[in-house]
């Protein structure tokens, strides 16, 4: 699990004293978790390893190294993810979903950046972020005009706009999407973006998919699980805990 503040830098792979494995992945339902958590810039990850669960607790300053320390996981923390998937919440639970474990994460000028492969080597890049908008203006703007806005003045080589899709949810949160298709030139194949705005709980979140287009068959569940596990404004008080009561 991700779990980040205020967001600089790139989250990178360790092993703190006494727990065997990188704590920098996701972990399976039902299975030990490690956490990482920034208190004020960084970012903090549930992963899987092998003994005790353990908060491990990562702070980054601007141009500084990590600095590590593991503390231990309620017995009963709510932590949830689907098998073979990986938790994160940006802010303290202000936004959270779930990403595929074993996926790189960074984060970088106010966002989470989720890839199957580090860079250069990535073939797709799943980036969320809050969205601080005027609340009194925001509130009463439907967000399929948030989508729409948030691509207009796209100056890229577009071959295709899709309609702008809504998400119906039973939980409250207004959730809709819209994929862009433009040929990318330097590699001269199509690429698929895909840009969702989801506003809920006094919260607004922008995530945005950018992959190939004859990947997306291969990547579609990720796009569908980070939205069918996001949740917004349920901030959680103790991280070694969890959700407890959602």
């Amino acid at each position: 699990m991700l779990f980040a503040d205020a967001l600089s830098g790139n989250a990178g792979t360790a092993s703190p004293p006494g727990v065997s494995g990188p704590v920098l992945a996701g972990g399976h339902a039902g299975e030990d978790p490690a956490v990482l958590n920034a208190p004020e810039c960084g970012a903090l990850h549930i992963g899987l390893c092998s003994g005790a669960p353990v908060w491990h607790d990562r702070y980054l300053p601007m141009g500084e190294e990590w600095k590590t320390e593991s503390l231990r996981l309620k017995d009963r923390h709510g932590w949830k993810a689907k098998p073979g998937f990986a938790i994160c919440a940006i802010d303290r639970g202000a936004i959270r979903f779930d990403y595929p474990e074993g996926w790189h994460v960074s984060a970088d000028s106010g966002q989470v950046n989720v890839r199957d492969h580090p860079e250069p080597n990535d073939n797709c890049v799943l980036a969320v972020s809050q969205m601080h908008l005027p609340r009194g203006l925001a509130d009463q703007v439907p967000v399929r005009e948030l989508v729409l806005g948030s691509i207009r003045g796209d100056d890229r080589d577009v071959l295709e706009r899709k309609e702008v899709i809504g998400v119906p949810r039973e939980d409250g949160i207004d959730l809709a999407y819209t994929e862009i298709r433009h040929m990318d030139p330097e590699e001269q194949r199509q690429a698929s973006s895909r840009i969702a705005v989801a506003r809920g709980g006094g919260v607004y979140c922008l995530i945005t998919f950018d992959l190939w287009v004859e990947d997306l068959p291969k990547y579609e569940p990720v796009w569908e699980e980070a939205l069918r596990s996001l949740t917004l404004g349920i901030y959680i008080k103790d991280p070694t805990a969890g959700p407890i009561g959602h």
